[in-house]
This record gives C-alpha cells, sequence and structure tokens, in this order.
C-alpha cells in the first residue's frame, strides 16, 4: 500500500506540473500571440504529453522497457490527445465555455482516466 501511494504521489506532482504548463502555455499563446484556442490547446497539449512521457517513465512509474513502452505510450496519447482536442473543441466552440475553464475540464476528466491507463497498459514491464 505504501508503493501504490507514494506512485500515486509522483503521479500528482508530474500532473499537477503538466496541468500548470497546460494552463500557462495556453494563456500565453492565447492571450500574448493572439492565436485561437482551438489551435493553441492541441499544440501545447502535444509538448505537454511530451513531457509527460519522460517524467512517468523515469519518475512515477520507474519502468525500464523504455522500447515496449514508447508504442504503448504512443498509442495512449494519440488516443488520449484525440479525446482532450476533441472535448475542447466542443467545450470551446459549441458549448461556448471560456477557453481556460475548458482547460480545467479537461484535467478533472481525463486526469484520473490517464492515471489508470499510465499504470495498466502503458509503463508495466510485465506487459508482452
Amino acid at each position: 500500500m505504501k508503493h501504490f501511494i507514494q506512485k500515486v504521489l509522483r503521479y500528482a506532482s508530474v500532473t499537477l506540473i503538466s496541468y500548470v504548463a497546460l494552463l500557462f502555455g495556453t494563456y500565453v499563446g492565447v492571450e500574448l500571440f493572439n492565436q485561437s484556442p482551438v489551435l493553441v490547446y492541441p499544440v501545447v497539449l502535444t509538448l505537454v504529453y511530451i513531457g509527460v512521457y519522460f517524467a512517468s517513465s523515469l519518475y512515477v512509474f520507474k519502468s525500464h522497457q523504455h522500447t515496449k513502452q514508447w508504442k504503448r505510450f504512443t498509442l495512449a496519447v494519440v488516443v488520449f490527445w484525440l479525446l482532450n482536442a476533441v472535448l475542447y473543441t466542443i467545450l470551446v466552440e459549441s458549448l461556448e465555455v471560456q477557453y481556460l475553464l475548458s482547460v480545467g475540464v479537461n484535467i478533472l476528466v481525463f486526469g484520473p482516466l490517464r492515471y489508470f491507463v499510465y499504470q495498466t497498459f502503458v509503463f508495466k514491464d510485465e506487459l508482452k
């Protein structure tokens, strides 16, 4: 149980930092560079996911099967990226939710789900 709690706390710290980067990057792209939130968010999300891979692999899950896990991570990222982008676009364009609040909604929806997928599919060393 102690190991699980430590892993969840490491995941929470990486997730918190990645979400701050996601919010900050989206804000900068929209407010300072006057770009559409629907264009900025997917770009920033991609950059954040690259950082999350390295942090998750080396710090959170401490996996040592990098040859196998990068393929699983790429698959998971593509799925989560698409889900994030679609939900974000619906929230911003169709429902007219404020763009930073829409980032927060995506965080709440996909954060816990990502932990489960990373733990059971991406960084599990026993997968063949």
